[in-house]
């Protein structure tokens, strides 16, 4: 019993030393940049056997490691990633310190190119962090050849229609950013300017589903930040593209240099857009007038859209502690359409009341400059620490302008005589907008981080329109008795602050904002009629981000925050655009902010072979402006805005990825919603008391394999419910693409040929209304067949990223057509004939 119980003491010491667990920390930094790196491969050697690995593990998506060993001694730390040096690191472990901190380990490009070996590893594509999810665009294989569209559909939480419309968490009330600033150039038809876009040219895309405390309160139900790749490094590289397809052709160039403390960076796109003929056929039923019971229309359209965009950006570094930045957008296009057209009307037993054909053709003239400069000074002792002032100047025209002959009347019903033979309208609009912003942030303890910055905004809105008649083509043109010219101005005078509180400590991470801001607004109507009014609101707007991570690759966060829109001016304009004469459409200037709520619960998981983010989320907004349509007493369809909406929505995203193999990926993204629409008792006699509820969403699926040779191919398929309105739903659709990719000259040369809808020529797709008034039912037969080649061709090499300030404006307070999907994008924008 005794020698049993010496034997215990003698073994105790031992068990306890052999339990003994010593905990190795770090974090891997670009040497330059000072980014994370995620997913570095990481071995462990003991100094006495290098041979065989003690542990083997990667960096988490933040770039840091965190390991445990049980035996003292000399150990040797191994780095190791694609396109990066290898670097190693020697460390003690001693008895009586139980925690190793390496601190920052600093990692840089490899600059050496494999002549004989070619090591292919598939880069992590999905990055999450506490306020905001990124994509690599840069690291995808399909970016050498795809358009910027092309890639967006893969982005978690973004889904992109058969008709190009941009969806963030299933619904339009976003904006989408360049590199960190707002786009104007992306504000009307942001599907079209994408799709003209090379992906090449862009490093990774951002989504910010739940904006902080610093960006504008209003309009905005998330962010789709854009970050334009490789421009700034050390040297000169440029990008040169070209295509051609079924509906038209396009080209750019991106150029990137950089020259001691000048860097240069300049984009540039050019596409020309043609639609073949497309038909559209509607019913309107009229359920108060059985007289005027059927109206049936049949329009053949064409339409063209030449456009340009251009973005430059300059950066000077003053020294290590102060940087100059200037940068430029520019944006010009012009929907051209042709229209030919037959309507005629019925009773309610069938017979003809009236008919007409109508010839006439419409320019609607896109455009958008902006120049924006950034000063940014960073503190000294603290590099995390630094204050930026900003000023941006926008001016966006847009114009529109029409005109229609109608010819071959048809009966004797009154309302022939209402229709002017020759009509012209006109609409000249704009917004011109100065900003001035200053920010601070401080990041201190290593765990703390806060921000706080002022803003001023004066926004000057105006619109002119003009009406013009004649009743013979060699008559002179007088002026509509029926519709007066309008003048109309609306001024904004905007004055914002905010603070925000960041936590990162560990596995738990927070940040938690407040913002106010008080807004005067104008307008001024140049009429006889006393139509002038001024509004003064002041909001404070809440937000918090809450994040736990329970193992290396998982996330959870759940957020809130509320956003307010304010009608801009395509929704305020008076002015009404014909599109036929029994088809207004035309703003509200009566219209107030909107606030919308918005509950986020999101997990993912990012390995190197599976990536997965799942998202549940609800919304609601009280006093939405919606779109609605109603038939005035001369049996004209009018198509307005209104706050007549209490919406609310709970739905889901998901994204899936899954890397087969270092040649394969298979992936899937998708979302599913059910919305409810409530006009409420706000008493507007057209849709008081309406409701409208379904499920709506969309998924998209892909798929990626290489070959030997530089070959690569993909296959990627989509179907989205329909979109549900407060007075119906719109069309459901569905698509495929296949493109063969081949690469040559060590990747610097790019052919692609694709093939979308390949298998049918003509698609139909439907869009119904139904009110207590009316029933409508629109068809639209659209070509959908295309093919096209692409090439794209690289020139120099850089090394060293560019320098930009860390915060500037983003003016994302104004709620737009594209935003709310109606329209089409293009309804109220205005535009000289």
């Amino acid at each position: 019993m005794k020698k049993m119980l010496f034997l215990l003491c003698m073994m105790c010491p031992l068990v306890l030393f052999a339990q003994s667990v010593y905990t190795v920390k770090g974090i891997v930094v670009d040497s330059i940049t000072g980014e994370t790196e995620p997913y570095a491969t990481i071995r462990v050697l003991k100094k006495t056997d290098l041979k065989n690995p003690v542990k083997m593990l990667v960096t988490d998506v933040n770039g840091m490691f965190q390991f445990e060993l049980q035996t003292p001694g000399a150990y040797l730390f191994t780095l190791t990633y694609v396109g990066r040096k290898p670097l190693e690191q020697e460390f003690q472990i001693k008895g009586d310190e139980k925690i190793i901190d390496l601190g920052k380990l600093k990692i840089s490009n490899e600059s050496n190119e494999l002549s004989e070996a070619v090591v292919k590893v598939q880069k992590q594509l999905v990055k999450n962090d506490v306020d905001k999810l990124s994509y690599s665009v840069a690291d995808d294989p399909d970016s050498k050849t795809n358009t910027a569209l092309d890639m967006l559909r893969k982005v978690p939480r973004v889904t992109v229609d058969g008709e190009d419309n941009i969806r963030l968490n299933g619904n339009t009330n976003y904006r989408i950013f360049i590199n960190g600033k707002p786009s104007n150039l992306l504000t009307n038809n942001p599907g079209q300017i994408l799709k003209g876009m090379p992906a090449s040219s862009i490093k990774n895309i951002e989504v910010i589903s739940n904006p902080g405390a610093r960006y504008d309160a209003e309009g905005v139900g998330g962010i789709i930040n854009i970050v334009m790749g490789g421009s700034g490094m050390e040297g000169f590289m440029a990008t040169l593209n070209a295509g051609v397809n079924s509906f038209g052709t396009n080209a750019g160039a991106y150029i990137s240099a950089k020259a001691g403390k000048l860097s240069l960076s300049a984009n540039y796109g050019y596409q020309y857009y043609k639609a073949p003929a497309n038909l559209a056929t509607s019913i309107r039923e009229d359920l108060t007038d059985p007289a005027r019971k059927f109206l049936y229309t049949r329009n053949e359209m064409k339409q063209r859209l030449p456009l340009h965009y251009g973005v430059i950006e300059a950066s000077y570094e003053i020294d290590s502690l102060n940087l100059l930045t200037l940068s430029g957008n520019l944006y010009g296009g012009n929907v051209k359409m042709d229209m030919n057209s037959r309507t005629w009307m019925n009773n309610n037993s069938g017979d003809p009341v009236y008919a007409y054909r109508q010839q006439g053709k419409a320019n609607t003239d896109l455009g958008a400059q902006t120049v924006t400069l950034d000063y940014q000074h960073t503190a000294r002792r603290n590099k995390q620490e630094f204050f930026t002032l900003s000023y941006r100047f926008d001016r966006t025209p847009k114009n529109f302008g029409s005109f229609y002959h109608i010819y071959d009347l048809e009966g004797d019903d009154p309302f022939l005589n209402q229709l002017s033979r020759y009509q012209d309208r006109s609409n000249e609009a704009s917004t011109r907008e100065h900003t001035v912003q200053g920010d601070y942030v401080n990041t201190f303890a290593k765990f703390h981080t806060i921000e706080a910055g002022v803003k001023y905004i004066f926004r000057n809105n105006d619109s002119k329109g003009d009406y013009r008649i004649k009743e013979t083509e060699d008559g002179d043109w007088q002026p509509d008795p029926l519709q007066s010219s309008e003048d109309y101005e609306h001024l904004q005078r905007i004055i914002a602050a905010y603070t925000s509180y960041g936590l990162k400590y560990r596995k738990i991470g927070m940040k938690a904002g407040i913002r106010m801001e008080h807004t005067a607004q104008k307008v001024r109507f140049n009429t006889d009629k006393d139509e002038n009014f001024d509004v003064n609101f002041t909001d404070v707007v809440p937000s918090v981000v809450l994040s736990w991570q329970p193992g290396m690759f998982r996330t959870v966060q759940l957020t809130y925050n509320m956003r307010i829109s304010r009608p801009g001016i395509s929704y305020l304009n008076p002015f009404r655009q014909v599109i036929t004469p029994l088809d207004v459409r035309y703003g509200n200037s009566d219209l107030e902010s909107e606030k919308n709520h918005n509950v986020t619960l999101n997990f993912s998981s990012f390995s190197q072979k599976f990536n997965i983010n799942l998202a549940a989320l609800y919304s609601f907004t009280n006093n939405s402006i919606n779109q609605y349509q109603f038939i005035d007493a001369d049996g004209v369809l009018n198509t307005t805005y209104g706050n007549i909406g209490n919406n609310q929505s709970v739905g889901m995203t998901a994204f899936v990825n899954w890397n087969a193999s270092p040649r394969a990926r298979i992936y899937l993204n998708g979302n599913l919603n059910y919305v409810k629409y409530c006009s409420g008792n706000h008493g507007n006699p057209y849709t008081k008391g309406m409701s409208n509820e379904g499920m709506t969403g969309s998924i998209y699926l892909g798929a990626q394999q290489g070959f030997n040779h530089g070959f690569r191919l993909s296959l990627n398929g989509g179907y989205f419910l329909p979109a549900i309105s407060l007075q119906g739903e719109g069309m459901s659709a569905y698509y495929y693409s296949v493109s063969l990719n081949k690469a040559f000259l060590k990747d610097r040369l790019n052919l692609t040929l694709s093939a979308a809808n390949f298998l049918e020529k003509d698609r139909t797709y439907t869009n119904k209304t139904q009110t207590p008034y009316l029933r409508t039912k629109d068809d639209y037969r659209m070509t959908v067949r295309s093919f096209a080649v692409n090439v794209s061709w690289r020139i120099g090499s850089l090394s060293e990223r560019v320098k930009k300030v860390s915060r500037t404006i983003t003016n994302d307070d104004v709620k737009n057509i594209q935003e709310s999907g109606a329209m089409g994008g293009t309804g109220n924008m205005g535009g000289k004939k």
